[in-house]
């Protein structure tokens, strides 16, 4: 039996063709096909700039630096997400503040970031996580400045109010395994016009009159053209994704972890009741990768007492998820939905 994958992308024959003209044009590095998608992706969240980058991290750090984020200050940050806030807040020389989630989305807990800023306080990193739309109104109230994270969710809702609309700035990531790929890729959008100005120069390394060190985060005319054709496929994907989980949530009823709001379902996480780690194994015996939604709790990279973490301990210990995405064929959902039934009843 062939393992059906945690993750796949969904390209085609658009993407080809756009791919092959940009190689064709001559233009490899930054050019029109990265202006067009810039403003794409600000029109479609309301913004009036982006600034792309090769990376998510990429646009963190931009965004971090922007916000003259550095050395002596302090980002807060969640435990419950990839390592790829830390690698940003630690590159632009500034110390991570991490902090507990929230039990029913596991975003990053609006409590807690109450309890966590302080003077030194120069952002708060809201990611929009597994395609759940966070409390970011609400954390913007503390009146830091917010950095909304996108890689794992646009154009979900929370309290009537789009993602990526409440930050002083937003990033998103169109790595492989994200809503729509560009294979590694990111960008920053905002309407801080002083705040995308800086970015811009900061990713422009080149004929500067005066040195200070700069990320190199350029994107290619190639990503940026395969990048605009995701774009436009982006509601497609999302219709997909929310009708899959649909017939995931007659399986797994209070298991699953749900969204508050509309979300757009990057990642379609249960609780498992037998425990994360016997429960992937039951999954790869019944032919689905199934995966932690994150490897290692960014507390316990930095060696922060697992006591004052206790709904990110929780979630790491027992929360799964199984394959969801657009690419996945009709045979391969019955085989996850049959496999989630058998997992889940155990």
């Amino acid at each position: 039996m062939k393992l059906i994958p945690h993750s796949m992308p969904l390209l085609g024959a658009a993407e080809e063709r756009a791919a092959v003209a940009a190689l064709r044009s001559g233009y490899l590095s930054e050019g029109p096909r990265v202006e067009a998608f810039e403003r794409a992706v600000a029109r479609t969240l309301g913004r009036s700039g982006a600034v792309a980058a090769s990376s998510g991290t990429g646009a963190l750090v931009l965004a971090l630096h922007a916000l003259q984020a550095g050395r002596g200050d302090e980002v807060v940050i969640p435990s419950y997400v990839c390592s790829a806030l830390l690698d940003a807040v630690n590159a632009v020389g500034a110390s991570p503040v991490v902090v507990d989630v929230d039990e029913a989305d596991l975003n990053i807990s609006p409590a807690e970031v109450a309890r966590a800023v302080g003077r030194k306080t120069r952002a708060v990193i809201v990611p929009h996580i597994f395609g759940n739309p966070a409390a970011a109104r609400q954390i913007a109230a503390l009146g830091v400045p917010v950095i909304e994270d996108l890689a794992q969710c646009v154009k979900a809702e929370r309290g009537g109010r789009a993602v990526g609309a409440v930050g002083r700035c937003a990033v998103l990531s169109f790595y492989a395994t994200k809503l729509l790929t560009t294979g590694y890729g990111g960008m920053l959008v905002s309407s801080d016009r002083r705040l995308l100005a800086r970015a811009r120069d900061l990713r422009a390394f080149d004929n500067r009159d005066a040195y200070e060190p700069r990320p190199h985060v350029a994107l290619s005319e190639l990503a940026a053209a395969v990048g605009l054709v995701q774009w436009r496929r982006l509601d497609a994907f999302i219709r997909r994704r929310r009708a899959l989980a649909r017939r995931y949530d007659c399986v797994a009823g209070d298991f699953a972890v749900r969204p508050i709001g509309r979300g757009v379902y990057y990642r379609y996480l249960i609780r498992a009741p037998q425990g994360a780690e016997k429960a992937i194994r039951a999954f790869r015996k019944l032919g689905v990768e199934a995966k932690r939604p994150v490897h290692l709790p960014l507390h316990r990279y930095v060696r922060l007492s697992p006591g004052r973490f206790p709904v990110t301990e929780k979630a790491f210990r027992a929360v799964v998820s199984v394959p969801l995405y657009p690419a996945l064929t009709e045979p391969q959902v019955r085989r996850i939905l049959s496999a989630l039934k058998k997992v889940v009843r155990r």
